[in-house]
């Protein structure tokens, strides 16, 4: 899973939306708690439903997104040592300057 087209801040943005978006459902449940029209272990069923769709969406996130970072970092570690032996191939070899 690529996120080629859309960018990081957008990924994290959708993650922060989705957290807040939980403590928003959580806030309300324990207001119609309180109000007496949502029992208590019914309210605190569903807390944890939405706290669990947070967990599991945040952890799939972030492992495709480590697996990207691992997959990113094995192809610029490939470059950087082909440039870096195109390099050392082009560097002149050191000559003694004549002795005085």
């Amino acid at each position: 899973m690529a996120t080629s087209n859309v960018s990081k801040t957008a990924v994290y943005e959708s993650l922060y939306l989705i957290s807040l978006a939980t403590q928003t459902i959580t806030r309300h449940l324990e207001r119609l708690k309180a109000a007496n029209v949502l029992r208590p272990k019914p309210a605190e069923l569903r807390k944890l439903v939405a706290q669990q769709l947070r967990s599991e969406v945040a952890a799939a996130v972030a492992m495709n997104l480590v697996s990207e970072e691992i997959d990113q970092a094995y192809l610029d570690e490939k470059q950087h040592l082909r440039l870096e032996k195109r390099l050392t191939k082009l560097k002149p070899t050191t000559t003694q300057s004549t002795k005085k």
